[in-house]
């Protein structure tokens, strides 16, 4: 009897604890619904920064990633300059050796000339007979002259003599013609003209002027491609915004390695000035636009 009174005892016991734990959650639950019928703002705040401590570190890492993004384009866009700059760096490399062995094979062809000035330069004493010219003109004038006094000498000797002649009214009267033939024999040889004077020719400085042909004038680099279809699309793609390309050339420029890309140049401008205006009318900035030469193969 005594075993059955400690253990409904014990049971006793056990049943008022399970009816305190149960007792106290229902006044836990009346006070969670009390709070929320009387302050329900206090909820809400309260899930806001649950939701928003729970969101800040898929916000810091969405954004992170988008850092990240931004850096990758901006390398791409450094690397892509870098390549254009050193393409054309290496074209007026060219450009210039191109320049100086055309100066330097010029400079071996004026060396290089026979010396057929000196026989010109030395045609031109003759021009020093003049003197003589009018020497001979006076001799001549002399020669003239003296025919003239022999002539009317002899015409004055026959008038006398037919005076002074004789009776017979039927005489002929005799005809001098010795002082014809005295002319005759007696004119000076034709003067010889003066050999004629041969101009001077002479060499100035030689002058270099640049060729017009495939490379010359300056044009704007407007884009890359990595093939010539690109470029088309892209020239087409431009003219339809920029108006002050459409008077202009486009040209392909060849890469100089396999791989690489394909530039796409208009132009030609008169000077560097000119090109770097028409890039700062299109408005794309240094990347986009910059002045080089004009060559290449036509689009």
């Amino acid at each position: 009897m005594a075993a059955r009174s400690t253990q409904a005892s014990r049971s006793g016991g056990f049943f008022k604890l399970y009816m305190f734990i149960w007792a106290v959650a229902a006044a836990a639950a009346l006070a969670y619904l009390a709070s929320l019928a009387t302050a329900p703002d206090l909820s809400k705040s309260v899930t806001k920064e649950a939701q928003a401590e729970a969101e800040q570190p898929l916000r810091l890492a969405s954004r992170a990633l988008s850092e990240i993004g931004t850096v990758r384009r901006t390398v791409g866009d450094m690397q892509r300059d870098i390549a254009q700059i050193r393409d054309t760096l290496t074209e007026r490399d060219a450009t210039e050796r191109q320049t100086q062995s055309r100066i330097a094979a010029l400079e071996e062809k004026v060396t290089s000339l026979p010396p057929s000035t000196a026989p010109v330069a030395a045609a031109t004493p003759p021009a020093a007979p003049v003197p003589k010219q009018k020497a001979a003109d006076k001799a001549k004038a002399k020669d003239k002259a003296a025919p003239e006094a022999r002539s009317t000498s002899r015409l004055s000797r026959v008038e006398g003599e037919e005076k002074d002649g004789p009776d017979d009214p039927y005489a002929q009267p005799r005809v001098e013609t010795g002082s014809l033939a005295g002319q005759d024999s007696e004119q000076p040889a034709a003067a010889t003209p003066p050999p004629p004077v041969q101009p001077v020719v002479t060499f100035g400085a030689p002058v270099v002027t640049p060729s017009k042909g495939k490379g010359s004038g300056f044009a704007v680099q407007i884009g890359a491609g990595s093939s010539v279809d690109a470029l088309r699309a892209t020239w087409k793609q431009l003219q339809s915004k920029h108006d002050n390309l459409s008077g202009l050339e486009a040209r392909v420029v060849a890469p100089k390695a396999e791989g690489g890309k394909y530039r796409l140049v208009a132009g030609p401008f008169a000077s560097k000035a000119d090109a770097e205006k028409a890039c700062t009318d299109m408005g794309v900035g240094r990347t986009g636009c910059f002045s080089t030469s004009f060559h290449g193969d036509p689009l």
